[in-house]
């Protein structure tokens, strides 16, 4: 029997093996990547794989897959925690265009 290679499940089972084995982050959020884009919309694979994104401190994206588990299903405990836990890790920048209209406003106030 031979398997679709597009078939999204493939490449969620890859992904959590992958988690598993500890030391492939990046093969690992690739292969729910894929999943994902192949139609895989299920709540473990935003949540593991946001979990990756925390792992290697990547805020961002985790809180943003963390997002997307509580849309799915608003009552997920875990990713309710995981994301007030990556919320306060995000860093807004400090420097840029809204930080220079910030100062310019202080000016005029």
């Amino acid at each position: 029997m031979c398997s679709n290679p597009d078939d999204p499940t493939i490449y969620k089972s890859n992904g959590d093996v992958l988690r598993l084995l500890g030391d492939q982050d990046g093969k690992a959020i690739d292969a729910y990547s894929h999943a994902i884009a192949y139609g895989e919309n299920s709540v473990d694979t935003y949540y593991f794989r946001g979990l990756i994104y925390e792992k290697i401190q990547n805020y961002q994206n985790a809180f943003s897959d963390y997002c997307t588990v509580l849309q799915i299903d608003q009552n997920h405990q875990a990713a309710q925690q995981a994301k007030l836990r990556v919320e306060s890790k995000i860093v807004q920048p400090q420097t840029g265009p809204w930080q220079k209209i910030k100062s310019l406003l202080k000016l005029f106030s």
